[in-house]
């Protein structure tokens, strides 16, 4: 089997205008933000992406505004549905719009009262659905009704069909990473990690890279480490430490705050969500999240990464003077 390089998929965030409609024509400058960073493909239509709150329409819209901007592969969750004609037609409708990857929500598949056999079943139903060239992806999305973690025999039976590509992992745990890499090894499956503390342990075992939430900030950080690991042990090191701490912002209003970011580093886009009122980042926020993109630029000219300028000055430097 050819062995493919390690890169980072972003789980990308939806641009909306201010009236709250889809900022269609902000896809296309996103996605060149993330493709100068480096990475190697994108998890469209995710919880990142405010997929529940998206329409079909929507979701297969942003689909093909990203295919028609780029070649670079499009994982896209492929149903949130839970009748299974109903997942069949998103389905469908997913692969139209010319997603590379389909992805399954591991807890849409079947409820957990149904348990292994059953899931696997569906897995197997929903395959035979898709067109034969179809490739599909897994999500251990932890969202409603409650994450469906992979047991090791369920992981064996994705990994034996031949049709899985892609795997978004949120175990979050080194015995479990260390267990699901033997399982994968040498198989069509590549594994990325959602998890920034664990990131350096999973590619030791033998993940191929990261798709986690933190790829919207500094994406290249990420790159780095998946190509080097192996060449730079003090400087995986520390880098991997940066990471961790970084990653304690996560949940900093997300997805608003990784829409400030971006916005603030050249994506033409506002920081409107449909979860969350974007109000709720303060102004301390801002500048939580400022200061990690000094220290993200002060580790990325460590490693000899560009320090790419941002797009004008942080609303907290208005903020400071105001108090002086």
């Amino acid at each position: 089997m050819t062995k493919i390089p390690n890169t980072v998929w972003p789980v990308m965030v939806t641009p909306f205008l201010d009236n709250g409609d889809v900022d269609v024509g902000a896809v296309a400058p996103l996605v060149d933000w993330y493709m100068e960073r480096g990475v190697g493909g994108f998890l469209a239509n995710c919880a990142t992406s405010e997929m529940i709150a998206l329409t079909l329409k929507e979701r297969t819209a942003i689909i093909k505004a990203i295919k028609k901007h780029c070649d670079t592969p499009v994982a896209a969750t492929g149903f949130l549905a839970y009748s299974f004609e109903d997942q069949v037609d998103e389905l469908k409708a997913t692969e139209d719009a010319g997603a590379d990857i389909v992805v399954f929500l591991t807890n849409r598949i079947a409820s957990q009262e149904k348990g292994t056999d059953v899931w696997k079943e569906n897995v197997s139903k929903l395959i035979a659905k898709a067109d034969a060239g179809t490739k599909f992806g897994l999500y251990e999305w932890p969202g409603y009704p409650g994450v469906w973690k992979l047991t090791d025999d369920e992981l064996d039976f994705i990994t034996k069909t031949g049709r899985f590509v892609y795997m978004k992992d949120t175990c979050c745990n080194l015995e479990v990473l260390a267990r699901r890499a033997k399982i994968t090894k040498n198989t069509n499956m590549r594994i990325y990690n959602a998890n920034s503390a664990t990131y350096l342990a999973s590619l030791r075992y033998g993940y191929n890279g990261f798709s986690g939430i933190m790829a919207n900030f500094h994406p290249e950080i990420y790159v780095w480490l998946a190509e080097h690991f192996e060449d730079d042990m003090e400087k995986s090191e520390l880098v991997q430490s940066f990471l961790t701490v970084a990653s304690f912002g996560e949940g900093r209003v997300s997805p608003v705050s990784a829409k400030y970011h971006m916005s603030k580093t050249n994506v033409p886009m506002g920081i409107f969500s449909r979860l969350r009122d974007y109000r709720e980042l303060s102004a301390l926020n801002r500048y939580e999240t400022e200061q990690m993109a000094l220290l993200a630029d002060w580790v990325k000219s460590l490693i000899g990464l560009p320090v790419k300028s941002g797009n004008g000055t942080w609303d907290s430097h208005m903020t400071i003077r105001g108090y002086r």
